[in-house]
């Protein structure tokens, strides 16, 4: 019994719960390399401030037109009911992109935005397995893959950008965000939801 509630218990912290039937999940990433941190305001949520290439946590609002303060960048935006955003903040821009929610919940997500100007792949480590292979700059990917221990790196080309190895669990949700115009970087993040 007691292996039974530990099992659950474990169940229940993996995975988040659905946003009101009235409200989309909804986070913002700091693009803008020029950018030492900003302050985020989210459908008039205070979130943490941002440094270049960190994301905020998903945060349920409500459906419909919000606001979404980035610094000085301010913008109107409209979040459909039950979807999921993530605001991308780049050259004093505020841009929506729609998420892919991991429906399988027996397997971990992986999405790559390539917010940088280079095409980009996705690899193992070693290059010899593609992920994603030529995003262009704009073009995001989401894919649900067994639970394994895996390294991955983002390649241009032949140049590897190596990013840290990582246990994918099941039902998570990683992210990998390429920034960058003239030397492009890559962050890898496990996605959360601020409760």
């Amino acid at each position: 019994m007691l292996l039974l509630s530990l099992m659950m218990a474990k169940e229940v912290a993996l995975y988040d719960p659905a946003p009101p039937a009235d409200s989309a999940y909804v986070r913002v990433v700091n693009a803008a390399p020029e950018s030492k941190g900003v302050a985020v305001e989210l459908a008039g949520q205070s979130l943490d401030t941002l440094a270049y290439q960190q994301a905020s946590p998903y945060v349920v609002v409500k459906g419909g037109e919000r606001s979404v303060v980035a610094g000085p960048n301010t913008a109107a935006l409209r979040f459909d009911s039950g979807g999921f955003y993530t605001v991308v903040l780049e050259g004093g821009q505020l841009s929506p992109l729609t998420d892919t929610p991991n429906d399988n919940l027996a397997k971990a997500r992986i999405s790559l935005y390539n917010l940088s100007s280079a095409t980009v792949s996705l690899k193992t480590a070693d290059g010899s397995t593609a992920v994603f292979a030529d995003i262009p700059p704009d073009g995001v990917q989401a894919i649900a893959v067994n639970a394994i221990p895996i390294e991955l790196a983002v390649f241009v080309g032949d140049t590897a950008l190596p990013l840290p190895a990582v246990t994918l669990q099941a039902g998570a949700a990683y992210s990998i965000f390429v920034t960058g115009t003239d030397t492009p970087a890559a962050v890898l993040v496990t996605d959360s939801t601020q409760r």
